[in-house]
């Protein structure tokens, strides 16, 4: 594991420092969930620029992912980072309702997996994970 640093602006370096020793040597769940979360939130965001959202959101979505992305330190805490980006989950919200106008059932067997995943995942940290968050 690298030495950690310090929080402050490292324009995204110790964040794929990290994400570089990750992927060659292999850490916890943690750390691959984390860098997941981070992904997925660049994804919904690119989303949300395609989807035409009003400015004030997209600016905001906009500013945590730097935050988030540029900033140096402890790269398990990223996730909580972006616990306010709510504005990011528009792009699902909007899919889900089309799909639950086509096939309810589907609806409802996606929010009911992603609540779960949701749930399992958060039990993990509050039982096993050994970082602080």
């Amino acid at each position: 594991m690298p030495v950690r640093q310090g929080t402050g602006c490292g324009c995204g370096r110790g964040a794929l420092h990290f994400a570089g020793h990750m992927l060659l040597h292999g850490t916890r769940l943690l750390f691959p969930m984390a860098l997941v979360i981070v992904a997925v939130s660049t994804v919904l965001f690119t989303l949300l620029l395609v989807d035409r959202a009003p400015l004030p959101l997209v600016v905001y979505s906009g500013a945590l992912l730097v935050i988030t992305l540029g900033g140096s330190g402890f790269f398990e805490s990223k996730p909580r980072f972006l616990l306010p980006a709510f504005p990011l989950l528009i792009v699902v919200a909007r899919a889900l309702v089309r799909t639950a106008r086509a096939r309810p059932w589907h609806a409802a067997v996606v929010a009911c997996a992603l609540a779960g995943l949701s749930f399992v995942y958060g039990a993990y940290l509050v039982v096993l994970g050994r970082s602080p968050l």
